[in-house]
């Protein structure tokens, strides 16, 4: 995935397409996600001046899925460029630590709102049992006087609940507990299911850059034995080179007047491991040169 950025310190505005992997602490999981506001750290690579290679401040513009498509969309529209507020652009302060207290920032405010909502939601159900409370109370009849002469009966059967509130609403108000109750658990348990597919989708993706890895890796060797094969064949149809080398070996040790013996007779082993770390240092460098591609 690569990114449109804008490079703080250039104030000319010039816009420049960077491969996502040279953001640091910025892993993002489709092309909306991330924030044009937000201050990030980058690796910029000079091909003119490579004393100007280094981390710098940019703001992200937009996302794309390849350099080609992030350079036509660059073409196709003209990209607003929001402003940052100044305290997150100070020259004194280090990258790494600006983006650590921006990223516990955000984090913080995702956590309040989360908060916020949960809030919200309690209040609204606690609001809904409190008007269908107040509906069942304004909808009774009023107790009907007992007439002069006649006693109020002591015992008729009803406790003083059943006066306040006839049966039949309580069994309704009952009812419309468990059913909110029930709402509240299905919203749980999607909420769960919804963090559990993404999770699963997350080890997915951890899984297929794994045997990605596994397979550059298994290339990588069998190129660096090839390698080391063709230079063994090499090796084979020159076989006076060991000879000249021991030869050579000998005649420093005989001006410098230095025993060479030990070291002649591990020449074979010094020539492999020699040759070893060469075509190793090729392999490292033909990887970063992939990688910066």
């Amino acid at each position: 995935m690569y990114a449109v950025v804008r490079f703080l310190d250039d104030h000319d505005k010039r816009l420049h397409v960077i491969h996502v992997h040279d953001i640091e602490k910025f892993d993002p999981k489709d092309t909306s996600d991330y924030d044009n506001r937000f201050v990030y750290s980058a690796y910029w690579r000079d091909p003119v001046d490579d004393t100007n290679t280094g981390l710098y401040n940019t703001q992200v513009l937009m996302l794309a899925e390849s350099e080609d498509d992030a350079r036509a969309k660059m073409r196709a529209k003209r990209l607003v460029i929001p402003k940052i507020p100044m305290q997150e652009t100070t020259s004194d302060d280090d990258p790494d630590e600006l983006v650590e207290s921006q990223t516990k920032r955000k984090k913080a405010e995702r956590k309040k709102q989360k908060n916020d909502r949960a809030n919200a939601k309690k209040n609204m159900y606690d609001e809904i049992l409190k008007k269908n409370l107040e509906k069942a109370h304004s909808g009774r009849k009023p107790r009907a006087q007992p007439r002069k002469g006649t006693d109020t009966p002591s015992d008729s059967g009803s406790s003083d609940s059943d006066e306040l509130c006839p049966k039949s609403e309580i069994l309704q108000m009952k009812k419309k507990k468990d059913v909110w109750k029930a709402r509240t658990k299905a919203l749980v348990v999607k909420e769960l299911e919804k963090d559990r597919d993404m999770w699963k989708l997350r080890a997915e993706e951890l899984q297929h850059d794994n045997q990605f890895l596994k397979q550059q890796v298994a290339s990588l060797q069998r190129s660096l034995e090839s390698k080391l094969f063709k230079l063994a064949v090499e090796q084979d149809r020159v076989p006076c080179s060991r000879g000249m080398l021991s030869e050579t070996l000998k005649h420093w040790g005989q001006q410098k007047d230095v025993n060479t013996a030990d070291t002649e007779k591990n020449l074979p082993r010094i020539l492999a491991e020699k040759i070893q770390d060469l075509l190793k240092s090729k392999v490292r460098k033909q990887m970063f040169d992939d990688q910066a591609q």
